[in-house]
């Protein structure tokens, strides 16, 4: 970050107008009664944070480019495939398959690869930022799980490095997967995807400028575990794995409703019980007061809004779930709108399109 500013040392103007691109703006002294990380240089908040997270979402979308074409899809054809690049055609014609069904394995391969690339730098990525929450969660005065202190103290400005880091950088995360969300082949549940990206994204920059990033944190803690469990069960599927994908389904249907409803419930009560009782409801700005009755109000609101979308896929999940004790398998229902039309007239998403090992075994 350093070395951007460094390189135009004729320019200073220059530089000091890139800087906020490239490091943390708003560096204040450490408050001497400071219990979250004080051995952090701290910092204050403003405008110009929204730069960094631009950089930060231009980052993330150049990195999982970059990931993804270079290292994760020749990694995925090589796992999914080997060394064979295309369908093989029998070369007497015998036994061979109209070219259309040629065409549709092809593109279903390509598919294939495609996903799970797309599963591996979510892996990557939930794994980094989850044991990035878990570091600030188990140096916090609220760790193991006392909620009264996501509220003491309020407001809880400035903020240390790595809080503010670890925020702005999660924002600029959620915009880019908003931006991803809306180019990429829709889902079955693209609006509901839309409507918990949006929320979320409003809910974290609300939380940010409000001084609420104590609770912040700790909802993006328990939202990040799942989301690295979840790609780990779908690439084994991918590969084949049968038992590891069951296994690891288990484990991820246990993690969402342990930290998406049990967990996140107790978050959504401690706001509603625990901040009124440490927080004087009224807007002061000037005292870094944000949450007024109106505004924890929306809060609220927004949290159970988050819980109710959350409760639609935990149903889709079930469904899921359902298909392992009968001895199905898991099969992910969040199929591409892609895929269903290509599935047949059945309308079973999924039914009808083979995993890279369901492919191998057939041919």
């Amino acid at each position: 970050m350093s070395f951007v500013n460094d390189s135009l040392p004729h320019y200073p103007g220059l530089a000091d107008r890139t800087r906020p691109f490239f490091s943390l703006s708003y560096p204040v002294p450490t408050p001497h009664n400071t219990n979250l990380l004080p051995q952090w240089q701290h910092y204050g908040k403003g405008y110009l944070d929204a730069c960094f997270v631009l950089t930060w979402i231009i980052f993330f979308s150049v990195t999982r480019e970059v990931a993804m074409s270079y290292i994760l899809t020749p990694i995925a054809r090589r796992v999914l495939y080997g060394t064979t690049p295309t369908v093989p055609t029998p070369s007497n014609g015998v036994g061979q398959r109209p070219k259309s069904h040629r065409k549709r394995e092809e593109r279903q391969r390509a598919r294939n690869i495609t996903r799970f690339s797309e599963q591996g730098f979510s892996l990557i990525y939930y794994v980094v930022y989850w044991s990035f929450g878990m570091y600030i969660y188990v140096n916090s005065p609220w760790a193991p799980y006392k909620l009264h202190e996501l509220w003491i103290g309020y407001p809880h400005t400035p903020l240390p490095g790595p809080v503010k880091f670890y925020y702005l950088t999660q924002l600029a995360e959620w915009c880019h997967q908003l931006i991803i969300l809306n180019i990429e082949a829709r889902r079955k549940d693209h609006w509901q995807m839309f409507s918990h990206h949006i929320i979320t994204i409003g809910l974290m920059i609300a939380s940010y400028m409000g001084n609420l990033t104590r609770i912040g944190t700790m909802i993006l803690l328990l939202m990040d575990f799942c989301d690295w469990v979840f790609p780990t069960a779908k690439m084994l599927r991918y590969v084949g794995f049968t038992t590891g994908t069951d296994i690891a389904f288990v484990i991820f249907l246990a993690s969402w409703f342990l930290t998406r409803h049990l967990l996140f419930i107790t978050l959504i009560y401690s706001t509603y019980r625990h901040a009124p009782q440490h927080i004087p409801l009224r807007w002061s700005p000037s005292n870094g007061l944000y949450l007024s009755h109106s505004s924890w109000t929306i809060f609220l609101v927004l949290l159970s809004i988050l819980q109710v979308l959350m409760l639609i896929w935990f149903w889709m999940i079930l469904a899921v779930a359902l298909r392992v004790v009968t001895g199905r398998g898991a099969e992910d229902v969040r199929s591409d709108d892609e895929e269903d039309s290509e599935g047949g007239s059945n309308g079973q998403s999924g039914a009808s399109v083979q995993t890279p090992a369901e492919t191998r075994k057939t041919q």
